[in-house]
């Protein structure tokens, strides 16, 4: 049960129970021992007699909505595994059971177990069986129903800024709505090289505060609470609650566009009360106390973020993702010479430098040379001493944050969470992006003529500054000179930033300017940069916008794209794409390349066993861009659902159609003319569930007979293509494809190949 106690109500406690026998164990008022409060067990509170069946049964006097069914077993572990049978049903009437389904089951071992039905249905009756000739003895029976409408509860996973302001949001819309908050804190380890580390709850909390609002559940990132169609209103009638127990998930953090009566000035005035009031242990509370009086002098802060962002690979080949004027990563960047100009332009105040990286700012204030400059490390080290940054790095983050909220101004990245952060909590601090201090043309005016500063003072952040200033020319819509300018410096000041050559050769490719891919593609080592291309998280490629470069520009003058266009159809499970490429564009070139050659090991155009010679022969696919229909459309279909599987315009992750649930599904295609037919290759659905195509039967119209025939065919080894073995001369118009069972019919594409029309 997700529920704590305290959230919920016993409707058993002290209710009268029946049972179905007694025994020489049982004892007075025996099966209503089991809900009563004021009696303590050793082993079990009642005992029935030896039995097919044997149940207990209590009545809660009145219908009721039920979330969970708690039930203790006895102590004695010599007859624990009776439970292993259980069954569990409710009644309203006492006539009439419904079963709970054991999927709704929490086993604790066999000591308990927690039924959780989160008022899918209500009852007045809970009737327990075993269901087989056995004794049942149990020590508890517990029926809970919640006393609060639902849990609002915050689910970030990632670096402390971040976790806090979802924290702090989710406590805001409690206090609105009257749901409970709850958070879980997934720990982050610090040996994870260049990622940030976030201490363990039991550090950080108290421990009454971890009994009250902490939840042990899975990290869940949603959406659940998002888009400004919904109301503060609604959400307090749990009118979208979306997991059965009665409430959200959230990973949001800032509710300005969330909700359409979101106040978003009485949140900010709100949040530094809010922050203030969470419980932290009793050394992070002496932390924050001292964070606040240790400088007393007023000051701005600057807050340069290193770490992952600039370091990690996984950030960094994200840089140039979808050739998009803003992503993430880029626009958590505060480039070095940016940082300069703000420290020029406020010289004569107290600033301070707040970063992960303190070699970065001792070079900073080395170089600058102002006595006014200070670093948020050598402040810390007064309280911490030496040893802080290596030693107590959660501590450190939670000092730098209260120090930072000290500031009259935070100058820092539009999505530095931690800065914004710092300043909701400093109530008279304000937050300053230096993407709306500086207009677009001044930040690329900086960046460009303070290049070698920053290649004097710091070089490693020379690929995060051009990465930067590359968004910002899709900003200014510089030509394509102008960016392929930056691109090159990019790719120049760090080789091994394969990222930006994913939007260098988009920029050839706008330019027409094919010839200079190939030439780069063929130097570079191909297996990093098909690795940056194909980056994926949770099953989404960040860069599937530039995959139709590749796909276009695919021919035997240029071979190394060709190669990369393969490589993205064998990722995708589009094996017949692979060998089309392969036999049209590649093998003309075998012998350019090694990897040619080990290419041919594979698909061998020549063999005498391969099943794709006819692309060779330069088939035409006649259903291409052609229109079919379909036997049903599902919650899961798109806009002209069929056709999907014969469009040449579309990438497909898994499915193109999907069908219903239903006896005979099936999808059909009119080529729209008489066609002889050389083969017909079905792709299945990619991802999931490719067994349902196991009955699948290919069909085609013969006009001379006026009757739909059946053609044979065989899937591959791997279930992913099912090919016909035609041997005779068939022409048709009509090919039709059906699932000889009750399911859904999905592939992912319909080719029927031939040599022109009949």
């Amino acid at each position: 049960m997700i529920f704590k106690e305290e959230d919920c109500v016993d409707l058993a406690k002290n209710k009268k129970a029946i049972q179905s026998s007694i025994s020489n164990l049982s004892h007075i008022d025996d099966a209503s021992r089991a809900c009563k409060d004021d009696l303590i067990f050793d082993d079990f509170a009642f005992h029935t007699g030896l039995e097919e069946n044997p149940w207990w049964m209590v009545d809660l006097e009145q219908i009721e909505a039920i979330d969970c069914v708690r039930i203790t077993n006895r102590v004695n572990v010599k007859y624990q595994d009776r439970i292993k049978n259980i069954k569990v049903e409710l009644s309203l009437d006492g006539n009439i059971y419904i079963k709970v389904d054991p999927s709704m089951f929490e086993w604790n071992g066999l000591d308990s177990l927690d039924v959780n039905i989160y008022q899918a249905a209500k009852a007045r009756y809970i009737r327990i069986s075993f269901h087989s000739t056995t004794y049942m003895a149990l020590k508890k029976v517990e029926v809970f129903v919640r006393r609060i409408p639902g849990i609002i509860m915050c689910g970030r996973g990632d670096g402390f800024g971040s976790r806090i302001l979802n924290f702090i949001y989710v406590k805001y819309l409690s206090e609105k709505t009257q749901l409970k908050f709850g958070f879980i804190w997934p720990y982050r380890d610090e040996k994870r090289e260049n990622t940030t580390f976030v201490d363990s709850k039991d550090v950080i909390f108290s421990k009454e505060y971890l009994k009250k609002y902490h939840y042990d559940l899975k990290q869940i990132y949603s959406t659940d609470i998002f888009r400004n169609t919904k109301y503060i209103a609604d959400i307090a009638n749990n009118k979208y609650h979306k997991y059965p127990w009665g409430g959200f998930f959230t990973n949001v953090f800032l509710g300005k566009s969330h909700f359409a009566d979101f106040d978003f000035e009485d949140y900010k005035k709100s949040f530094s009360r809010i922050f203030y009031d969470i419980d932290f242990s009793s050394e992070y509370v002496e932390i924050i106390n001292n964070a606040k009086k240790i400088f007393s002098k007023s000051f701005i802060a600057l807050h340069v973020r290193c770490g992952d962002v600039i370091f990690d690979d996984r950030q960094t080949m994200r840089y140039f993702q979808c050739f998009r004027q803003q992503n993430a990563p880029t626009q958590r960047i505060f480039p070095l010479q940016i940082v300069l100009e703000i420290i020029k332009k406020f010289q004569d105040c107290s600033i301070v430098l707040f970063s992960d990286n303190s070699e970065l700012c001792f070079k900073i204030k080395s170089y600058l040379g102002y006595k006014n400059l200070y670093i948020a490390d050598e402040i810390s080290k007064t309280y911490f001493g030496e040893n802080c940054p290596k030693n107590i790095a959660m501590e450190k983050t939670i000092f730098d944050l209260i120090l930072m909220s000290q500031a009259q101004k935070i100058f820092a990245p539009i999505e530095s969470t931690y800065s914004i952060l710092a300043s909701y909590i400093g109530e008279n601090c304000e937050h300053i992006p230096f993407q709306t201090f500086f207009s677009y043309e001044e930040q690329y005016r900086i960046i460009w003529n303070n290049f070698d500063i920053v290649k004097q003072i710091y070089p490693q952040y020379l690929f995060a500054s051009l990465a930067y200033l590359f968004s910002i020319s899709l900003n200014l819509n510089l030509s394509q000179k102008e960016q392929i300018k930056i691109l090159e410096t990019c790719y120049e000041v760090d080789s091994k930033g394969i990222s930006s050559l994913l939007a260098l050769f988009r920029v050839y490719f706008l330019a027409n300017e094919a010839d200079k891919v190939e030439q780069f593609l063929e130097k570079i080592d191909k297996n990093s940069f098909i690795k940056t291309l194909l980056y994926q998280q949770a099953q989404n490629y960040h860069n599937k916008q530039y995959f139709n470069d590749y796909f276009a520009n695919a021919s035997k003058n240029f071979p190394y794209i060709s190669y990369v266009a393969l490589k993205i159809y064998q990722e995708q499970k589009l094996d017949h794409k692979a060998k089309e490429i392969f036999a049209s564009c590649i093998y003309p070139n075998l012998k350019k390349d090694s990897l040619f050659e080990e290419l041919n090991k594979v698909y061998s155009v020549n063999s005498s066993c391969n099943n794709y010679d006819f692309i060779a022969d330069k088939l035409i696919d006649v259903a291409k861009n052609k229109k079919a229909t379909q036997s049903s459309v599902s919650q899961f279909s798109k806009f002209d659902d069929a056709s999907r599987a014969c469009r040449d315009d579309l990438i497909i992750d898994d499915y193109a159609f999907h069908t219903q649930e239903e006896n005979n599904p099936w999808w059909m295609i009119d080529l729209e003319e008489e066609y002889q037919i050389e083969s017909i290759v079905i792709t299945n659905r990619i991802k999931y569930c490719k067994e349902r195509a196991k009955t699948l039967k290919i069909l085609y119209f013969s006009k001379e007979k006026s009757s739909w025939n059946e053609l044979q065919a065989s899937w591959d080894s791997e279930f992913g293509i099912l090919k016909t073995d035609i041997h005779n001369e068939i022409t048709t118009r009509f090919i039709k494809l059906i699932l000889n069972e009750c399911t859904s019919l999905h592939l992912a594409k319909v080719q029927v190949f031939s040599k022109g029309k009949s």
